[in-house]
């Protein structure tokens, strides 16, 4: 294992290091000399902060000290080499471990190709930063950089409003090889809850052969007192704190209080430090500071006096600002502060329990502080009921139901839903503000999107109308705060929304009404001014005619609509910023992928799911919602079967593999429906695979976990697609017995398929229902005999005549309607 050393820095202009964001360095030791400057350089280009790093020179430091170190990071920055993950004695994968366990930001940056793999299996599901992936489309590399480092490192404004509530300063001094007593000591002085608010000046790292005088001469001015780390170590002769900070305190007039956290003769304290008082032990420490002229303003009241500066100090805790980094101690502040109300400190808590920053993430908890969110907003409300208090309160009201939602807690979801959709009613009646409609709003049609999953499609029509006519309500109000093209465009949805509700019903003449008013108003709306939201929404109705002609069987139409949505959307310049546009446009990329495959143009196809991947995994790494890391894993299962008709199984495998982790840990913390219907299709796609090379016990327990999943989302949702994919697993299921050699078996599972794929058709009388009825006779018609497999091949026939009727040059039709002839006239012929 590689030696350590101690910590040196890097800032801009040299500066001290002392007050600003910690970064480390976190490489292998033979790669330090490559990326170390260009990678500090960007960096510290972006944000003021310090780089620390170990370049493997100067004095060697232990195990202990170096944890110590890093535990008061706030960000480790990685540069991703084949040499780091291979390594199995790397002291920086160590350290990133290290970062993981103890809650603290890893930002890993791409340094080699091909290393996506191996680095997922080292480093779990993180999300890198690639600099030299070349996508013109693409999200820029310092886009991304700087906006990561924003979202994670404290700002210089918030940090100088975080100084400004110290009560007092504490000068701490100590030898370097005392680190650790160091730190001791300043946990201890802020274990008392009355000292918390006291910041403490110490040299934060080892930094040896420095010139600190002027810093220090500055730092000891501000202090109120000086704390002295007595250990053995102080009677060396000679040393910097007998030498110079001593003495410069002596001069000073600082009060010096020696506090010996280790054993130290007392008569050589006094011969090396002139006037130097009798050290107090440990527990004495907090009696002597509180009847001190230190904390003569402060008292037990301080955390019922004032929310806001217990939350700052908390924030201080948080990032290390002036005070040793302590997430417990932060918890403990801001989660005062937001019992006590305020606002900010409960939203801060929602988020760290959320983003698992400073602390195990955990959804539950989460939820609880949304609620408390709500019920302070609610007060504030009550007290002074305006269109301010209102509308924050009907906001986070909203997005305590979306997040139910999100979670898939249905029933509690729309019972907060219902009762936001009373209780705004009646704010809206009381006071005129658009903002709370638009609250209302959003709960409409949160509540369609329920009565959707779970089949219930007249129900979600109501309320999809319901939305869009509130929205029809408040549109000269929401056009002149956010423009009129951004009205146009939340309006469209509206009737997108209830277009695809008829779409979701299979009542696609009816749905072709709503999609068809959307693109002409969004081409009008495009025509008049091309921006964003023009190109967002006429992308969007592009993507919904898309659809529409894909279940019709019109696949050339389909595939022209979905790429000049996905044009549409890499048109978006807000795209590289905002969350929804990002989405989007991975959407758009899905959907031009999938339909590529159709043509069996596969390569392409996995080209669209990459830049699919990348964007999702990155939304997924920024907001670590459940939603987006559904989305994320999503992308790679339609990579995977991409990968699989691409004759690539092992690369299939792997894609298969990674989404099927996600939603493990998804299912472990928020378990729903939506959940395992994914599951169920990781397990179809695992057990074709495993069938494909043969591994036939394998996937005999993929093909079991498979099915009794669907069956489940079958009998919960009832849904035609969640029965069309039920049909899909028995038919997979049908091709691993097949290829077993169990006839028996495989004729039974396709029986199964055929018949709900026959009464989705008799229900739904389109071509790719039609094709997929012919699929499976075609499969049928191979494992029968005489009559019965004419029969299956002669219908399979018409039905494959039907669909290339339609679309006669795609490749996805063709093929099988070949191979039903080509068998046909074999029958014939013998």
């Amino acid at each position: 294992m590689p030696e350590l050393h101690i910590l040196k820095y890097k800032t801009r202009g040299g500066v001290n290091p002392k007050g600003l964001p910690r970064v480390y360095f976190c490489a292998h030791e033979r790669d330090f000399a490559t990326f170390f400057a260009s990678i500090s350089d960007e960096l510290l280009a972006k944000q003021n902060c310090a780089v620390w790093y170990d370049d493997g020179e100067g004095d060697a430091v232990d195990l202990e000290t170096r944890e110590l170190d890093l535990s008061q990071m706030n960000l480790f920055v990685m540069p991703i080499t084949e040499r780091l993950l291979r390594d199995e004695n790397c002291r920086a994968m160590e350290e990133f471990h290290y970062a993981v366990e103890h809650h603290i930001p890893v930002l890993p940056l791409m340094q080699e190709s091909g290393l996506e793999t191996l680095f997922n299996e080292k480093c779990g599901d993180l999300q890198f930063l690639d600099k030299h992936k070349r996508d013109e489309t693409a999200i820029s590399y310092d886009e991304k950089l700087e906006t990561y480092l924003s979202s994670v490192l404290v700002g210089d404004a918030l940090a100088t409003k975080i100084r400004s509530e110290f009560y007092a300063y504490i000068f701490l001094s100590y030898r370097k090889k005392d680190r650790k007593y160091a730190q001791k000591l300043m946990q201890l002085i802020h274990k008392d809850i009355r000292f918390c608010d006291i910041a403490i000046w110490y040299d934060e790292f080892l930094t040896p052969g420095e010139n600190f005088n002027d810093a220090i001469a500055e730092a000891l001015d501000k202090s109120r007192l000086v704390a002295l780390v007595v250990t053995p170590s102080l009677l060396e002769d000679p040393n910097y704190v007998m030498t110079v900070e001593y003495p410069m305190a002596k001069k000073a007039g600082k009060p010096i209080l020696p506090v010996e956290m280790m054993k130290t003769p007392h008569f050589r304290m006094k011969r090396k430090y002139k006037g130097i008082c009798v050290p107090l032990a440990p527990d004495a420490i907090w009696k002597k500071l509180w009847y001190s002229q230190l904390v003569e303003r402060t008292s037990y009241l301080w955390h019922e006096s004032d929310p806001q500066h217990n939350f700052l100090i908390g924030l201080a805790y948080l990032s290390g600002i002036d005070v040793e980094k302590d997430n417990t101690r932060a918890l403990a502040l801001i989660t005062i502060a937001a019992n006590a109300g305020l606002p900010e400190a409960a939203e801060k808590l929602v988020s760290m329990y959320q983003s698992g920053i400073g602390v195990f993430r955990n959804y539950d908890t989460a939820l609880l502080w949304q609620r408390k969110l709500v019920e302070i907003r609610r007060a504030a409300y009550e007290k002074d009921p305006n269109a301010e208090t209102a509308a924050a309160y009907t906001l986070e009201f909203s997005n305590l139901g979306s997040d139910l939602w999100a979670l898939r807690r249905t029933a509690e979801a729309e019972e907060v839903l219902k009762l936001l959709e009373e209780e705004g009613t009646r704010i809206a009646e009381r006071i005129d503000s658009y903002r709370v409609k638009q609250s209302v709003a959003k709960a409409t049609n949160l509540l369609a999107e329920i009565c959707d999953a779970r089949g219930d499609f007249i129900g979600a029509e109501a309320y999809y109308r319901k939305t869009l006519a509130m929205r029809e309500a408040y549109f000269e109000e929401y056009a002149r705060e956010k423009g009129r093209s951004e009205a146009q465009r939340f309006l469209l949805f509206g009737y997108y929304n209830i277009g695809g509700n008829y779409f979701s019903r299979r009542d696609f003449e009816t749905a072709e009404t709503y999609y068809r008013k959307v693109k002409d108003d969004a081409e009008a709306f495009y025509r008049e001014e091309q921006n964003d939201d023009t190109a967002e929404a006429l992308s969007l109705a592009c993507d919904a005619m898309g659809s529409l002609y894909e279940v019709r069987g019109d696949i050339v139409a389909a595939e022209e609509h979905f790429r000049r949505s996905m044009t549409l959307m890499e048109s978006v310049k807000g795209a590289a910023r905002v969350p929804r546009l990002r989405s989007n446009l991975a959407y758009a990329y899905g959907r031009h992928g999938r339909i590529l495959c159709y043509f069996q143009k596969f390569e392409e196809a996995a080209s669209d799911y990459r830049k699919s991947i990348a964007i999702f995994e990155e939304l997924a790494s920024e907001t670590k919602t459940i939603e987006h890391r559904i989305k994320s894993a999503g992308a790679f299962v339609d990579l995977g079967i991409v990968l699989t008709n691409d004759g690539k199984v092992t690369e299939a495998e792997t894609c298969f593999r990674k989404a099927l982790s996600v939603y493990k840990e998804l299912e472990e913390e928020a378990p729903n429906v939506q959940v395992r219907w994914r599951l169920a299709e990781c397990y179809r796609l695992l057990m074709r695979t495993m069938t494909t090379r043969k591994q036939y016990d394998r996937a005999e327990g993929y093909a079991k976990k498979a099915t009794a999943l669907y069956e489940d989302t079958v009998r919960e949702l009832g849904t035609p697609r969640a029965r069309e994919k039920l049909a899909e697993c028995y038919e997979t299921e049908g091709y691993f017995y097949r290829q077993k050699g169990d006839v028996a078996a495989a004729k039974t599972s396709y029986e199964k398929s055929l018949e709900i794929y026959e009464a989705l058709y008799r229900e739904t009388d389109i071509v790719l229902n039609a094709k997929y009825v012919a699929s499976v006779l075609l499969q049928l018609g191979k494992l029968s005999e005489g009559g019965e497999r004419r029969a299956h091949l002669l219908r399979a026939r018409a039905l494959y005549e039907k669909a290339l009727a339609s679309v006669a040059d795609v490749a996805y039709y063709k093929a099988g309607y070949e191979e039903v002839v080509e068998l046909l006239e074999k029958e014939q012929s013998t």
